[in-house]
């Protein structure tokens, strides 16, 4: 069905000579009455820009959208006398918009290059080539270089024009006032770029040395776990009437059972899971090692209940794709909304959202219950016994038996 027919769409209207393509929405596998949606309110963006003057040697740009968004629907009614709903009609236009440019649509302004573009993408290559960096490593390292650049290196045309003094400036510029991953991250970015702009002459002295030294204490910090009875006050909680529901409780379910890494979640493969045999096979992550567990009855039920009830119809070998279209595996930044709604909704109050606070809470009662490092190391994928170290500072029962008696008060 093509998309004119969906929504009878005049021949003359303004985008229409596009909106037959936009029904690749329908190859990916969007329901029709999704895609009537999406290009009735397309359309009528559309005739707002023929009322407006719009021509089709015009460009697209944020004013024409802003305009549409901020004047036009705040008086405009749908057909029911209600005011239109600006965040819907907001999040079709830009779909549309990301499908113009990846048609490479001459209704779209020209792409800005951003400052040292080349420079940013030949790094990203070198580290995905000689350093065999992830791929959520390569867009963490883009990210922050682009965000560094945009700051504090936009009007820098030259690189070698720049001081030690004027990295280390910049650098602690940018450090203040944020936390110490974001300070991390950003200090492992500039090195190692600044390292690779070196061996490729765009530099005449190794800048990456005059990036300050942040210090940290080792196993300073105890780690942030999630209690047994908040883990399954958690599960208990996920309503499983929707597809997402039954998702999230598989998920969460495998984070609390297991203590793994969102990573390995996320990237869980169809062929992971020995059925037979009634084992569940956790891929390395972050240089650390294959682990192999148990597939316990309350995992594999969630698991097989996920797969026959609520996976999208796909031919992703990934597990957990996400619950609308286009379906795709997830990204760790829908992981970590998925478990900061529910524990939410759950009422917890617990130090972070994120999937690490099962993994701690994992060690923690696996070494309560008398397990060695060692084990847990081997549970947790730990390549080096020195990892798992953090996690003796909540043996709170070994603490007791070396704690001395407080000394009582003589009268």
């Amino acid at each position: 069905m093509s998309a004119r027919a969906l929504c009878n769409v005049s021949e003359e209207a303004h985008l229409a000579s596009f909106w037959t393509g936009f029904a690749w929405m329908n190859h990916h596998r969007f329901s029709v009455l999704t895609i009537r949606h999406y290009i009735a309110k397309i359309a009528h963006w559309s005739r707002y820009l023929e009322h407006q003057g719009f021509l089709e040697t015009d460009r697209l740009n944020a004013t024409t959208i802003n305009d549409f968004l901020e004047n036009h629907l705040s008086v405009c009614l749908n057909k029911h006398g209600h005011p239109q709903r600006k965040d819907l009609v907001s999040f079709s236009i830009h779909r549309f918009l990301s499908y113009l440019e990846e048609i490479d649509c001459p209704l779209l302004p020209p792409q800005e290059v951003m400052p040292h573009q080349e420079l940013v993408d030949g790094y990203i290559r070198w580290l995905r080539d000689d350093q065999d960096l992830s791929v959520g490593t390569l867009n963490l390292r883009r990210n922050y270089l682009t965000r560094f650049i945009d700051a504090e290196l936009s009007n820098q045309k030259d690189l070698k024009s720049l001081s030690g003094v004027q990295v280390e400036s910049l650098f602690l510029n940018y450090a203040r006032g944020r936390g110490p991953s974001a300070r991390r991250s950003m200090q492992a970015t500039l090195r190692t770029f600044f390292r690779f702009c070196l061996a490729e002459g765009h530099l005449s002295q190794d800048l990456s040395l005059f990036i300050p030294t942040l210090r940290t204490y080792r196993l300073s910090r105890v780690p942030r776990g999630l209690g047994p009875s908040d883990g399954e006050k958690l599960i208990q909680s996920i309503k499983t009437k929707s597809k997402a529901g039954i998702r999230d409780r598989a998920m969460i379910l495998m984070l609390h059972t297991y203590g793994v890494r969102g990573v390995h979640v996320r990237c869980l493969r169809l062929e992971d899971i020995d059925w037979r045999k009634e084992l569940i096979c956790f891929r390395p992550a972050k240089k650390g090692k294959e682990v192999r567990l148990p597939l316990t009855p309350r995992v594999a039920e969630s698991l097989l209940r996920y797969l026959e009830q609520a996976r999208p119809d796909s031919q992703s070998p990934v597990i957990f794709l996400t619950a609308h279209a286009p379906y795709r595996p997830l990204e760790h930044y829908n992981l970590t909304q998925i478990i900061r709604d529910h524990s939410l909704k759950a009422g917890l109050d617990i130090p972070s959202r994120g999937s690490h606070i099962f993994r701690h809470g994992f060690a923690t009662r696996t070494l309560a219950q008398g397990e060695s490092l060692k084990t847990i190391a081997d549970l947790l994928g730990h390549r080096h016994l020195s990892t798992t170290f953090q996690y003796t500072k909540v043996d709170f029962q070994a603490l007791d038996r070396v704690a001395l008696p407080w000394p009582e008060v003589l009268s």
